[in-house]
């Protein structure tokens, strides 16, 4: 199979500015929030400093981190962003949640990487447990047959709250966001 190796941090700045806005409209609300696919980490490090850069922290905001490789789970536990996935400069509210590392790497701080759960699994056969308010799983459905992404879509739907924030990637089918998934345009 083709296992893509990174994505970027902040990917999309509607998608982080759309998360963003649905976090601070939910005020101290505990949420659960997905990266499926997360390769070495980049979307579960966007969405954990999200999270702090509005003031939440501990145990409330939760990432659920999701991958079948075990060595991009392992480097992506670090907390190191390599330079593959600095893509851009860094938003300026998520600049003081980052420190170079001793490569001169970035390093997510802590607090927000305390957040992640790393959880080594096939988000088609062995799903994160519970329903998740935002879920970030883009570009991965380009990879998988049309049995494979039916499958994905279904998973998204069973995983989803009732008010989920669902980030897909534009170059994904347009199977993921039909039956009753309703697109924002960000």
């Amino acid at each position: 199979g083709v296992v893509p190796p990174e994505s970027g941090l902040f990917r999309h700045a509607g998608a982080v500015g759309a998360v963003r806005d649905w976090l601070r409209a939910r005020g101290t609300r505990p949420v659960r929030m997905a990266s499926l696919g997360c390769a070495r980490g980049a979307e579960a490090f966007s969405l954990a400093a999200s999270a702090a850069s509005l003031g939440r922290t501990g145990a409330a905001p939760r990432v659920v981190a999701v991958d079948w490789t075990a060595r991009h789970l392992r480097d992506a536990a670090q907390g190191h962003a390599s330079p593959l996935i600095q893509r851009a400069p860094l938003p300026d509210w998520a600049q003081a949640l980052f420190e170079p590392d001793a490569q001169g790497w970035l390093r997510l701080r802590a607090e927000p990487r305390s957040m992640i759960d790393w959880v080594h699994a096939d988000v088609l056969t062995d799903p994160p447990p519970g329903q998740f308010d935002v879920i970030f799983c883009r570009n991965m459905a380009i990879y998988l047959d049309e049995p494979g992404r039916q499958a994905l879509a279904r998973r998204l739907r069973d995983i989803a709250a009732p008010d989920a924030l669902l980030c897909i990637g534009h170059a994904d089918p347009a199977v993921l966001w039909q039956n009753g998934i309703a697109p924002l345009s960000i």
